[in-house]
């Protein structure tokens, strides 16, 4: 995949589709479980597109970032995915339910994040930011 201005292209098995879109897209994510869909992001808007059809399928509404998306991470919950926010936040979003469904707030912006696999930690997500740090966020208490 290429990022073309307001052009996506994506070659698959020799194959060449562009979708046309809006917005520049700095973000593509494909959420686990949607087949033939990504979703795209310019930073600011999440829009859901069937990349077989190239047709826009979702502009999401209720989720709208309160600073540039600098991260997008699967969750291990079907539909849900972590948002990670310029100004250090962090949003749990529904992609199905188009809901936030938690926020979390750090001082510095996620430049990655990671949902726990162990058992033992189930409810657990580490962020990590440019200046060197490694926040562990306790996902039932939505506290460090």
């Amino acid at each position: 995949m290429v990022a073309e201005g307001l052009n996506l292209v994506i070659l698959e098995e020799g194959e060449k589709r562009e979708i046309t879109t809006d917005m520049e897209v700095s973000h593509v994510f494909h959420p686990m479980t949607y087949l033939n869909k990504m979703v795209l992001s310019d930073g600011k808007r999440l829009q859901l597109w069937n990349i077989k059809s190239e047709k826009m399928i979702y502009e999401f509404r209720s989720i709208l970032p309160t600073s540039n998306i600098v991260e997008i991470k699967q969750s291990p919950v079907v539909d849900v995915i972590a948002l990670g926010l310029e100004n250090g936040e962090i949003w749990l979003v529904n992609l199905k339910g188009d809901e936030v469904l938690l926020k979390l707030s750090q001082e510095r912006a996620p430049v990655s994040i990671s949902f726990s696999s162990c058992s033992d930690l189930e409810k657990s997500l580490l962020a990590s930011t440019n200046g060197g740090e490694i926040i562990f966020w306790d996902l039932n208490s939505a506290k460090i």
